[in-house]
C-alpha cells in the first residue's frame, strides 16, 4: 500500500471523473483497463509522457528545474527536514532499506542535526537565564 495525502487522493478522485468522462465521450472505443492514469481511450500513457508533461509545466511556471525525478528528491528532503524519520522515509520512497536513503540524503541529516543541537543549546540557554534571574 501507497501512503498518500488528502490532496493526492483528492487529485486521484478527480482523475477518476476525467476518466469516467472520457469513457462516456468514447463508448465503445473505450479501452476498459485499470490505469490510475490513461490517455482518451483508455490505453496506457508511457512514463516519458509524464515526464514530458513535467517538463512542459516546469518551463511555463518557471522553475528551475525539468526533472520530473527532482520531486522525488524534494519530497524526500522535505520528508527529513521536518523530522521524518529515516525508516518512514524510506518507506514512502520505496526504498528497500534506510541505508539506501541515508546514503542518498546523508547530507539532508547533517543539517538537521546541526539545527537540533542548535535548538537544544537554545533550551539550556533559556534554562541557565530563568535560573539565574531567580538566584
Amino acid at each position: 500500500m501507497i501512503p498518500l495525502s488528502r490532496a493526492a487522493l483528492e487529485a486521484l478522485r478527480r482523475q477518476r471523473a476525467t476518466q469516467s468522462a472520457d469513457k462516456l465521450r468514447s463508448a465503445e472505443l473505450y479501452e476498459h483497463t485499470r490505469f490510475v492514469f490513461a490517455d482518451e481511450l483508455g490505453g496506457c500513457v508511457s512514463p516519458m509522457a509524464a515526464t514530458s508533461a513535467y517538463a512542459r509545466i516546469a518551463v511555463k511556471a518557471k522553475l528551475s528545474s525539468t526533472r520530473l525525478h527532482d520531486l522525488r528528491h524534494t519530497a524526500a528532503t522535505t520528508m527529513l527536514q521536518a523530522g521524518t524519520d529515516v525508516v518512514t522515509t524510506a518507506g514512502v520512497l520505496g526504498h528497500s532499506t534506510p541505508t539506501t536513503t541515508l546514503g542518498v540524503y546523508a547530507h539532508v541529516l547533517r543539517e538537521s542535526k546541526r539545527k537540533a543541537t542548535d535548538r537544544l543549546g537554545e533550551v539550556f540557554d533559556a534554562i541557565a537565564l530563568k535560573k539565574s534571574r531567580s538566584s
